[in-house]
């Protein structure tokens, strides 16, 4: 009986630690998304119009998306599953980019599409990342956060123009 009921109290622990599964939010229909109020709607106004003239001038479409947690999913698997299923970037050409914001769990992804790894590799967004955001965000300047990193994330496609 013993064996029974640390069976049972293992599977009763195994159901209440499984995540939920991911379904992707929503495509966004504006190029800032703000679910969890992380920035001013002045900022969110303004990263938005720049970004839409941006990707008119380049063709190159870069999103911010910022939301409240994971829901425990990994970071990695979290922003890849949106990243496709929203289509960033132009189809045939996969040059989009998308900057997630997870507030509560106090985390941040720069996804890239195909097109643009050569130019935004890994390692540069991870720079991005640890020099820009992260500094910013220690200070409280979370406004100051994402658009320092926005204007980060075109310089670095400037490159590819």
């Amino acid at each position: 009986m013993k064996g029974a009921a640390a069976l049972a109290g293992v599977a009763l622990i195994a159901a209440f630690s499984a995540v939920a599964p991911f379904t992707p939010p929503p495509t966004p229909t504006r190029w800032v998304t703000d679910t969890a109020g992380f920035i001013t709607k002045d900022t969110a106004r303004s990263l938005d119009a720049r970004l839409q003239r941006y990707e008119r001038a380049t063709g190159h479409q870069v999103i911010v998306w910022i939301g409240r947690t994971t829901g425990g999913h990994p970071l990695e698997d979290w922003a890849t599953r949106p990243f496709n299923a929203w289509g960033i970037g132009r189809k045939n050409v996969n040059d989009g980019v998308a900057l997630f914001v997870f507030s509560e769990d106090r985390k941040l992804r720069i996804e890239v599409g195909l097109g643009l790894e050569n130019v935004l590799t890994s390692a540069n967004a991870a720079r991005i990342i640890a020099e820009i955001s992260v500094p910013k965000l220690r200070r409280g300047d979370r406004d100051g956060a994402v658009a320092a990193t926005v204007e980060a994330l075109l310089k670095a496609l400037d490159r590819t123009d």
